[in-house]
Order: structure tokens, then C-alpha cells, then sequence
């Protein structure tokens, strides 16, 4: 009997706490020629589109180098959602109304 509770604790001890950089190591990337295909954009297109968004949406950052230019970097499938919003709301709203909508919605300070 002491067996089984030892190791049923240990079991317990031992559970695996999946954090959120353990999801991103194993969450899907994709090329840019992928995402163009799902959002049914040009590949062109897309590069506006986040070169636009990257900054209005700060998770979008990691797709720029250092000099402020776009990166190699395949897109996450988490970011791919940002993209559907920014391709969905220029396709609606006009340019500006898009800033204000996207600069309300993820602008880190909160509005008091």
C-alpha cells in the first residue's frame, strides 16, 4: 500500500505544467506565401498588411529586425488571427478608422 501512495504522489509532484513558452515551442508557423493563401491575399498584400499592423499591435514586433525593416521570420499561428483582423477591418473601414480602432483595442496604457 505504501508503494501505490508514493508513487501516486510522485505522480502528482511530477505533473507538467504547460506554460505559455512551452505552447510556443511547439505552436505552427507558417510562410507568408501560407497565410496570403488563408486570408485570400496577395503575398504583397500581406506584407503591407503587417508592416501596417506591427505598429498598432505590439505582438507583431517580433517580425521586425532591428533597422525597422520586415524580417525572414515565419508567422506564428497565434499572429495569423491579428493579420484576419487587420485584412477584415481595412477591408470595412477606411485607414484611419482602422488606427483608432486597433490603437484603442491594444494600446498598452489603459484609458482612464
Amino acid at each position: 500500500m505504501t508503494q501505490v501512495n508514493c508513487s501516486t504522489e510522485v505522480r502528482e509532484r511530477t505533473e507538467i505544467i504547460i506554460s505559455s513558452d512551452m505552447i510556443s515551442l511547439y505552436e505552427k508557423q507558417f510562410s507568408r506565401q501560407e497565410v496570403a493563401k488563408e486570408l485570400n491575399i496577395s503575398v504583397r498584400t500581406l506584407t503591407r498588411y503587417l508592416e501596417f499592423a506591427i505598429g498598432l499591435i505590439p505582438d507583431l514586433s517580433v517580425y521586425v529586425d532591428e533597422f525597422g525593416t520586415l524580417n525572414r521570420r515565419r508567422i506564428d499561428s497565434c499572429h495569423v488571427e491579428y493579420l484576419r483582423e487587420v485584412t477584415d477591418l481595412l477591408k470595412n473601414f477606411s485607414k484611419e478608422r482602422v488606427i483608432s480602432i486597433l490603437t484603442r483595442k491594444y494600446s498598452p496604457i489603459e484609458n482612464d
